[in-house]
């Protein structure tokens, strides 16, 4: 404990005198004496990133001292590379695209000699890899490879500059390929990259070859396609029973709807079953739905309200048009609605917009449904909406002959 204590101590020693060191070589940036100044710059580079910490708290008076430090901790960046991947989870066998970046935050150009046969473009002699739960890396190949810009034999890299680049897993090199989590890692090499100096003044000189080595954070892509035996089972081990519920939320295959009917009054699914089941519409459903749409919690009734709009039929209807009178449900009733095409939910509309208590989307929404059904464009202003309404009251009749009779 006594050692643990007097590490910190030491350690809290050391930063407070890099501090101090670091506060006197930004005064000095300021000295007379331009060696003086020289010196000082090049010893504030010589802690690259550990700078920005140091620098908390420093505020130097003078123009020229600011630029010097911009100057500096922009140098002081790294390339760097940035992944991303979408977090939902998708089915076994799915292709995985990885968005990647390379940024150049530092304050040099980079020359990335050409290749061969990238798509998009010449592309770099370099090595994209991918690294799939932890083993062995793998080099990817062109076709995997997809940069946004095309890259030339003389490309350079400039300082801010960002390339973008789309790789794309698939085929028999998808990670997923079995039900579950994996964590995926890509990184960057060049061996034959070349760099331009530009972070000092005057001309800028072609520097040796550099080699650049990147890796990206990993990130985690789900796979899901478990049978419904197995799903079940997971339900009822605590342990598999997040992993089976993350799963149920998002699959849209019928083969988990039994399950959803079974399991709808769980806590933990009730939400995705009236989601599911609600897109599903089937009628054998409707009392579900139906009595979810009072339901203590909120995020279950907007679900089921939104369901609703599913099912035909008057009772689904008298109900979405009694909550778009509800100041919480209104919204999700309002655009349940829309895809139920009646005189009567034409003549809740345009009462709403009358009265002009929905809000700017749910207005737009009602406005574009109503073109929709009528042809007749509804105007923004709530004095001018009696136009319309008039409109309805003489071509009412003819309108349903049309569009409801005999359906």
């Amino acid at each position: 404990m006594r050692a643990a204590l007097a590490v910190l101590l030491l350690v809290s020693l050391c930063r407070a005198d890099d501090a101090e060191d670091v506060r006197g070589l930004v005064e000095r940036l300021g000295a007379p004496n331009c060696a003086e100044r020289q010196a000082a710059y090049a010893r504030l580079s010589a802690y690259g990133d550990r700078i920005f910490p140091l620098l908390k708290g420093v505020s130097p008076n003078d123009p020229d001292v600011r630029r010097q430090l911009r100057a500096l901790t922009r140098a002081a960046r790294r390339l760097s590379l940035i992944l991303g991947a979408t977090t939902e989870p998708l089915p076994i066998g799915s292709p995985v695209v990885l968005k990647v970046r390379l940024v150049n935050d530092t304050e040099d150009s980079y020359r990335l000699p050409p290749t061969r046969g990238s798509r998009g473009g010449t592309g770099t002699l370099s090595s994209f890899w991918v690294l799939v739960s932890g083993k062995a890396r793998r080099i990817l190949k062109p076709d995997e490879v997809e940069w946004e810009q095309i890259i030339g034999p003389e490309h350079r890299v400039t300082p801010g500059e960002v390339l973008r680049v789309a790789i794309r897993l698939d085929g028999e090199q998808t990670p997923l390929l079995r039900p579950g989590a994996v964590r995926i890692s890509v990184g960057y090499e060049n061996n034959t990259a070349q760099r331009w100096e530009s972070s000092q003044p005057g001309p800028k000189s072609l520097a040796d070859a550099v080699r650049i080595a990147l890796k990206a954070p990993a990130v985690t892509v789900t796979a899901y396609g478990r049978k419904p035996a197995e799903l079940e089972r997971a339900l009822r081990t605590p342990k598999a029973r997040a992993s089976a519920v993350a799963e149920l939320s998002v699959r849209d295959d019928a083969l988990v709807l039994p399950i959803l009917r079974r399991h709808a009054k769980d806590r933990d699914l009730r939400l995705a079953a009236i989601r599911r089941l609600g897109s599903n519409a089937d009628e054998m459903d409707f009392p579900l739905i139906y009595e979810s749409t009072k339901s203590p919690d909120a995020d279950v009734r907007r679900a089921a309200v939104l369901a609703l709009g599913n099912f035909d039929g008057n009772k689904s209807r008298r109900r979405l048009v009694a909550l778009a009178q509800d100041h919480e449900l209104a919204g999700p009733a309002i655009r349940a609605l829309t895809r139920h095409k009646h005189p009567r939910t034409i003549e809740v509309f345009i009462g709403i917009l009358r009265k002009g208590y929905a809000d700017e989307a749910n207005a737009q929404a009602i406005r574009e449904a109503l073109y929709d059904w009528t042809g007749m464009h509804v105007p923004r202003k709530r004095s001018e909406v009696k136009d319309f309404e008039r409109w309805w009251a003489r071509n009412r009749e003819r309108w349903i002959r049309d569009n409801v009779s005999g359906k």
